[in-house]
């Protein structure tokens, strides 16, 4: 006699759907992951291009400081000369007025300041916007260190004082953020 087998058992069916579930959830929390990742990565450079502009500039003499910018979508970190500035807060990113340029990340991050205005200008907050050409750099953040103290100086803005207060490094899942304190220059990651 003959049995005629016509489809899957019950513990065939469950074992396959147990497998799909292990291979759905491996792939969610690796796609998560390497969200994550490009935010961390950029807050991990941006900390390490801060303390290389600021050591830099308080011991090598033409050193001004960071300007993080971006240009054509993506996002870069620039340790400047002091030559590298040009008037009324425009910079000309040349090799000759950079001692290192350093990618951050691309168009799925956004970064986001925080500035507290000086004397009775009140606080702001702005997000980076995308730059086509690297001779006139205007929207840029800026931090320059002074000479000797690494304290941040303030930065003009439509007329205004400010100070760098922080930043928010972020993509549609994460957000990083890093405390600046302009009186030292120094900053916290967190």
């Amino acid at each position: 006699m003959r049995k005629d087998n016509r489809g899957f058992s019950l513990v065939e069916l469950i074992m396959v759907m147990a497998i799909i579930a292990v291979v759905v959830g491996v792939s969610i929390s690796l796609v998560i992951s390497m969200t994550n990742w490009k935010v961390n990565r950029a807050v991990e450079t941006v900390d390490s291009e801060l303390n290389k502009a600021m050591v830099s500039a308080t011991t090598k003499g033409n050193v001004a400081g960071l300007l993080i910018y971006q240009y054509n979508g993506t996002y870069y970190a620039a340790v400047i000369k002091e030559s590298c500035y040009e008037s009324s807060g425009v910079y000309k990113l040349t090799d000759a007025r950079t001692y290192s340029v350093t990618e951050l990340g691309d168009k799925s991050l956004t970064f986001k300041f925080k500035l507290n205005g000086v004397g009775s200008v009140g606080n702001t907050e702005y997000t980076l916007t995308n730059q086509t050409n690297k001779e006139s750099m205007s929207t840029a953040a800026q931090f320059l260190f002074g000479k000797g103290t690494g304290k941040i100086s303030p930065v003009e803005i439509t007329g205004n004082q400010y100070n760098y207060s922080g930043m928010e490094i972020s993509n549609s899942r994460t957000t990083r953020s890093i405390v600046i304190y302009p009186a030292t220059g120094k900053h916290d990651v967190n």
